[in-house]
């Protein structure tokens, strides 16, 4: 009995060696344990570039409201053929403008306000349609304005400091100076003293072309012949406007190398006045 007792123990000691043994693995003593490996440490990544503006930043625009001033010069044509409709005779002309120009920008729109003289002066004959040819007169106009308007421009980039441009003009102004009409008579000879388009001024009543240079003289709005007589205004019961108005289309190329400094190339046409091409010059503030 006892044998056997003794027997069971040592077995069941030998059973939990084996269990021990399995749990602890073959355990290597610590003078032969292996160095730890060390994981190797990454180099920090490097920052990121960033990233460029969107397109619409880049391009002529203001990504923000900014405010620009400056200057700016027009020449307009007024050509003949644009009063043909109503008239038989008219005259061309080409006159000057300049003004200045303060901009408010945002992003693809930009919004102008402007004053500016503008020239309007003239020279030559006029007869209104269906009209005889002897009710001709040669009209000298040395009419000027001073205006204020707005323009609207809507802006196309066409690259980093280029854009197109396109909008409207509008404007109103008072007229200064007078225009002033004399009776005249066809001639070819370009030597006559006032000639311009194959007409001449007459001289007075009845000179030198009777048929043409009526006897009579008499004042503006009267019916009879007129010599170097002033053309009376609306306020005065006349056909000359007091006030101009200003409208049509607008079309541009803006330069922009830095971002305070704009060149503009300008063109378009006013229903009132005719073609006109420029230029323009702002700085930012």
């Amino acid at each position: 009995m006892l044998g056997r007792t003794l027997g069971g123990l040592a077995f069941v000691a030998w059973i939990s060696c084996g269990l021990h043994a399995e749990a602890q693995g073959d355990v290597t003593p610590a003078s032969e344990a292996p160095a730890p490996v060390t994981a190797p440490v990454a180099a920090p990544a490097p920052a990121a570039e960033p990233a460029p503006p969107a397109a619409a930043e880049t391009a002529s625009t203001d990504p923000e409201k900014r405010w620009y001033i400056g200057g700016f010069y027009r020449h307009t044509w007024t050509p003949g053929f644009l009063f043909k409709p109503f008239l038989d005779e008219v005259l061309s002309a080409k006159n000057h403008g300049a003004g200045f120009e303060a901009a408010v920008s945002h992003r693809r729109l930009d919004v102008l306000l402007h004053g500016y003289w503008q020239n309007f002066e003239g020279y030559g004959p006029m007869l209104a349609k269906d009209d005889p040819p002897q009710d001709t007169e040669i009209i000298d106009s040395n009419l000027s304005v001073v205006a204020f308007g707005t323009s609207i421009l809507s802006t196309v980039p066409m690259g980093k400091a280029f854009a197109f441009q396109f909008g409207l003009d509008i404007g109103v102004g008072w007229t200064f100076g007078n225009v002033r009409r004399t009776e005249a008579y066809p001639t070819t000879d370009r030597s006559t003293p006032g000639y311009s388009d194959g007409w001449a001024p007459c001289a007075g009543p009845g000179s030198p072309n009777v048929e043409y240079c009526e006897p009579d003289s008499v004042a503006d709005g009267e019916f009879g012949g007129h010599y170097d007589v002033r053309i009376r205004r609306w306020t005065d019961g006349g056909k000359l406007p007091n006030v101009w108005f200003r409208f049509g289309p607008h079309l541009a190329l803006r330069f922009q190398p830095k971002p305070w400094l704009r060149i503009r190339a300008d063109g378009g046409f006013d229903l009132l006045s005719g073609f006109f091409a420029g230029g323009a010059l702002a700085f930012g503030l």
